[in-house]
């Protein structure tokens, strides 16, 4: 007679094990699909336009320091720069191994971007 007893409280006690996930999923599956409905579910959300949030968190710490210039800073003619050279005349330093037949063509005499002769 102990025995009928004692699996009669095990079939009850491991049904509410089993029922008690299968009962959080039902009542999280009913939340999620009225949460679009309900307002304290999830709140409803606020339209801004795009140029409000357009900032990046790089120019917020950018924009922690004064970057003017101070009114006596030196200038570039003040550091003995005389002239700023044009992009022309950089850009074939930085290209002389993409040529027509490779990095490690000779340079011809007629090149005109040849840098490294």
């Amino acid at each position: 007679m102990v025995l009928p007893t004692l699996l009669r409280k095990l079939h009850y006690w491991g049904s509410l094990v089993i029922a008690l996930p299968i009962a959080v999923i039902i009542c999280t599956g009913v939340l999620l699909q009225l949460k679009k409905d309900i307002a304290w579910i999830q709140p409803t959300e606020v339209k801004t336009k795009a140029r409000e949030l357009a900032i990046t968190g790089d120019q917020i710490q950018l924009f922690k320091t004064d970057n003017v210039v101070a009114p006596g800073a030196n200038t570039i003619a003040d550091l003995g720069v005389t002239s700023l050279e044009s992009v022309e005349a950089i850009v074939p330093t930085y290209l002389w191994r993409h040529r027509p037949h490779g990095q490690f063509q000779p340079p011809h005499i007629d090149e005109a971007s040849r840098v490294d002769a």
